[in-house]
């Protein structure tokens, strides 16, 4: 599926922004896909987090590079911890 910015939020404290997104179709797979953010280029720079919960895991993904068209990612790192107590 493409990129749905409605589950998109963004969290800017200084230079520092942080996006919170959620996807109920897309799995992390599809999320690290190179240019899936691509309609989100405008809001987004080289170095902001990205917290992202997909269908299949919930991780953060840093912005590695935007050249204003093209947004590329980190793969997504998982956030999910176990509970062993």
């Amino acid at each position: 599926m493409a990129f749905d910015g409605t589950n998109m939020s963004c969290i800017a404290v200084g230079a520092m922004r942080m996006h919170m997104f959620k996807t109920t179709a897309d799995a992390k797979a599809a999320v690290d896909s190179a240019g899936y953010f691509n309609s989100y280029a405008k809001f987004c720079t080289a170095g902001d987090l990205f917290l992202v919960e997909a269908t299949d895991d919930t991780g953060w993904m840093y912005v590695s590079a935007n050249s204003g068209t093209v947004v590329d990612v980190n793969d997504l790192v998982t956030a999910r911890g176990s509970d062993t107590d």
